[in-house]
């Protein structure tokens, strides 16, 4: 069984900001590797970008940033926000720490959070993904996600 534990801890909060915007600059310079950008300019990005979305970090409302727990122990984390004019929640992030990936929380995670939003009266959940992220990429298929577009870039 999942649950998912909303952050109310300032510190753990800022220390899961600061891991998700390095995580993010990360994926930027691998998204963009032709744009060659340097380390400073994907780090600058990933930092307004967040930071832009949370500018009062886990109390930011309409966002919801929880521990995902399992047998007690925390997992992992996520971060959802909810559309109240189209009733569709948008996954941030979602992160399983990796000794415990592969193991199915991925997907319980997943169907926890659709239990939630079901309740909230929530009709649709939303993402995106690096087409990079091959598992992430399976996990949401398996979890019933379909692709409805593409993000491109072309280096001019």
């Amino acid at each position: 069984m999942i649950y998912l534990d909303r952050l109310t801890d300032n510190d753990e909060c800022k220390q899961y900001i600061d891991h998700l915007i390095d995580e993010y600059a990360v994926q930027i310079k691998l998204d963009m590797d032709s744009a060659r950008l340097p380390d400073r300019i994907a780090l600058d990005y990933a930092n307004s970008s967040i930071l832009s979305l949370l500018p009062k970090g886990c109390e930011t409302p309409g966002n919801y940033i929880c521990s995902i727990i399992a047998k007690n122990n925390k997992i992992g984390y996520l971060w959802y926000s909810i559309n109240p004019i189209l009733n569709v929640a948008y996954i941030h992030d979602i992160h399983i720490f990796k000794e415990f990936r592969r193991k199915g929380f991925g997907i319980a995670t997943l169907k926890q959070l659709e239990n939630s939003l079901l309740g909230e009266g929530c009709n649709g959940v939303c993402l995106r993904c690096s087409v990079l992220n091959s598992a992430a990429i399976r996990l949401y298929e398996k979890a019933g996600f379909t692709n409805i577009g593409f993000q491109m870039f072309k280096q001019i």
